[in-house]
């Protein structure tokens, strides 16, 4: 959330979660915040439309990385072994 007041308010105005949960969430939320410079990503869930655009294109990055690509390694090979029998 934008802030630390509009999270409690998003807790408290669920009904979900007795006093003592929420005072617990709020604490797991002050380590979280801590170690924010740890994290590849962070987001703030100001508006739910944008950050879900933003949780897909982390996903669709994270899809993308060469070491995620399975046979990758394969393929730029075939395409170098193209180029060098092109070249021979």
């Amino acid at each position: 959330p934008p802030s630390i007041k509009e999270l409690n308010n998003r807790l408290e105005s669920r009904g979900a979660d007795s006093r003592s949960m929420i005072k617990g969430r709020m604490e797991k939320c002050r380590d979280e915040i801590s170690h924010w410079k740890d994290y590849q990503y962070v987001l703030i869930n100001t508006q739910v439309d944008e950050v879900m655009d933003q949780i897909k294109s982390i996903v669709s990055a994270e899809r993308l990385k060469r070491t995620r690509r399975k046979g990758l390694a394969n393929f730029v090979d075939k395409l170098n072994n193209e180029l060098k029998d092109k070249n021979s």
